[in-house]
């Protein structure tokens, strides 16, 4: 595993086609508009509203598909650490948007085979990320196996207009 600007890197160019291309899009999209702060505040409450984040003191969390970093940046306040995952290239904007916060690492790692421990986290998220993969049931399983016993896992999947 090559660690290359301070992160660690368990991912390479996917021989799926698809993978191959949502891995390149996400990654021009985040390192190309990186800037949290327009959205950041409005957009954490919104994907977090009803989370009692005074639970998540000294807590580990997981961030499931980083992008650009400003989810694990709008949260780590509340959490003991932050790991934030992407396997685009997004990482290294995500890094740069945490890199001025203490309890936050980014890796670079596929959902489908994460590189993390089981039962090491007791909060993992996942946004908008989850039904771009090629095996989201075997994804969101992977993050239930992430999750200690008691563990909370919350997912945001975009919904598609049937008609």
């Amino acid at each position: 595993m090559p660690i290359v600007r301070g992160i660690p890197r368990f991912v390479e160019i996917p021989n799926d086609e698809s993978a191959r291309r949502t891995q390149e899009s996400f990654g021009y999209e985040w390192t190309h508009f990186h800037d949290w702060r327009p959205s950041g505040a409005t957009n954490f409450h919104d994907y977090f509203q009803g989370v009692d984040l005074a639970t998540l003191r000294g807590k580990v969390i997981l961030d499931a598909g980083c992008g650009m970093g400003r989810h694990a940046r709008q949260i780590a306040p509340f959490a003991g650490h932050v790991v934030a995952v992407d396997f685009s290239r997004a990482i290294d904007a995500a890094a740069a948007n945490v890199s001025n916060i203490g309890n936050v690492d980014c890796v670079q790692g596929d959902l489908l085979a994460l590189p993390l421990a089981d039962a090491a986290f007791d909060f993992v998220y996942s946004l908008g990320v989850l039904h771009h993969l090629t095996d989201t049931d075997g994804a969101v399983a992977g993050l239930v196996r992430k999750l200690r016993p008691g563990g909370r896992l919350r997912i945001y999947l975009y919904w598609r207009r049937h008609g």
